[in-house]
């Protein structure tokens, strides 16, 4: 939806639901890791094969609303503002399917869950276009701030189905009625980002340009335990590049050759590792 609440003044709405339902699904498959089981890797199968129990299934439900100001103050000039609310809240019954022998035997572990991620996000920028010694430059600024909440369940199920199954003559485990009924949610952790940012598009002659740009982040991730308690605290920062050179040879084709650099968030050591919970 969008409206022209004045002269050069625009709201905008948008909105989106989506439900995913996956059904025959696994987890992954693990061999043996330690010296006295280990086995030769298996011959690679169909990546169609379906290994999972009968009734095993992984759903999502997605939520998405954004909103946003968009304010055209001057011939070339014009600023914005947009907030993003985002939620994906999943649950799912499915397995690990661990290979006993070099033959394809295998056993299932199976799990049910539920998960939930959320997002808020606001973002300003502020663009335009200004001349100076005959070059053209295309300027923008900004402001990002977003915010990652995810939820763990306090209490996933866990059982084995003792098969046998084999990966090369697959046939449907039994259905184990686990079930996520009753399971609930707490704060697992919350990732909160703030950046700025500027670029500079340059316009040297109709054939070339120029983009120089930095974006400075702070990033901070906190961690908590079922009872509310913070359990780890980490925060990294950094200013980052954007560069890129573009070649026009002809009005229909551009040729370019971009570097950027940008701060990204790393994997979390699980809680079996001697360095478990550690942030990368």
């Amino acid at each position: 939806l969008d409206k022209q609440l004045a002269p050069g003044l625009k709201w905008t709405g948008d909105a989106l639901y989506q439900k995913r339902r996956a059904g025959g699904v696994i987890f992954g498959a693990y061999l043996p890791t330690t010296v006295a089981t280990r086995i030769a890797t298996p011959a690679p199968i169909s990546g169609s094969t379906r290994l999972g129990e009968d009734q095993s299934y992984y759903e999502s439900e997605t939520t998405l609303a954004t909103t946003g100001l968009q304010w055209g103050f001057a011939p070339g000039w014009k600023a914005s503002v947009d907030y993003r609310y985002a939620k994906q809240a999943t649950n799912f019954r499915e397995g690990n399917v661990n290979i006993t022998n070099a033959a394809g035997n295998y056993n299932l572990t199976q799990f049910t869950q539920i998960q939930d991620y959320i997002y808020n996000q606001v973002q300003t920028m502020l663009q335009g276009r200004l001349d100076t010694a005959g070059i053209k430059h295309q300027l923008v600024f900004g402001a990002l701030m977003q915010e990652l909440e995810q939820q763990n369940d306090r209490g996933s199920n866990t059982t084995t189905i003792p098969g046998p199954g084999n990966i090369y003559m697959p046939v449907l485990l039994p259905a184990t009625g686990l079930s996520v009924a009753g399971h609930t949610l707490y704060k697992f952790s919350t990732i909160e980002q703030s950046s700025v940012f500027a670029s500079d598009t340059l316009d040297i002659s109709d054939r070339w340009s120029v983009l120089a740009g930095l974006r400075y982040t702070r990033y901070v991730q906190d961690s908590f335990n079922a009872i509310g308690a913070k359990t780890l605290s980490y925060s990294k920062d950094a200013t980052t590049p954007t560069l890129a050179l573009t070649f026009k040879p002809d009005a229909e084709t551009a040729l370019y050759a971009s570097y950027v650099e940008s701060l990204e968030k790393g994997g979390t050591a699980g809680v079996s590792t001697l360095n478990a919970n550690e942030v990368m």
